[in-house]
């Protein structure tokens, strides 16, 4: 087997754990505990800072094929959410649903282009 291709392997496992860990003790978190609406819009906060700060990260260090990272790190937090939408819906999720996703890939860009910006100095 190639080593950029077992790099790339380990690279999107560790990717989808990260964001594993981010979409149960995060996205879950948010949505389904007890609390104000301050405390849940705190959480909220955090949990977008969490997969921008990972996409960033994600999209410096890994310079080509950036936006196959998007689902692995997305995917946990955003089907834990539709679960919970389906059993008690709220339109503010879908909002949350969406920030997820544009945070995410805004995350990713932003480090992509500190990585071309870093290259062309």
């Amino acid at each position: 087997m190639d080593t950029n291709s077992k790099k790339s392997k380990i690279s999107y496992i560790a990717v989808f754990v990260i964001g594993t860990v981010i979409g149960f003790f995060g996205v879950l978190n948010s949505v389904f505990s007890d609390g104000s609406a301050y405390e849940k819009s705190v959480t909220i906060l955090v949990v977008l800072i969490a997969y921008a700060i990972t996409g960033v990260i994600t999209g410096f260090i890994k310079t080509t094929k950036t936006m196959l990272y998007l689902p692995c790190m997305t995917i946990t937090g955003l089907v834990l959410l539709l679960f919970y939408m389906y059993r008690e819906f709220n339109v503010l999720h879908l909002v949350y649903f969406v920030l997820i996703l544009i945070i995410s890939y805004l995350g990713l860009r932003a480090g992509r282009s500190f990585t071309k910006r870093k290259n062309n100095k």
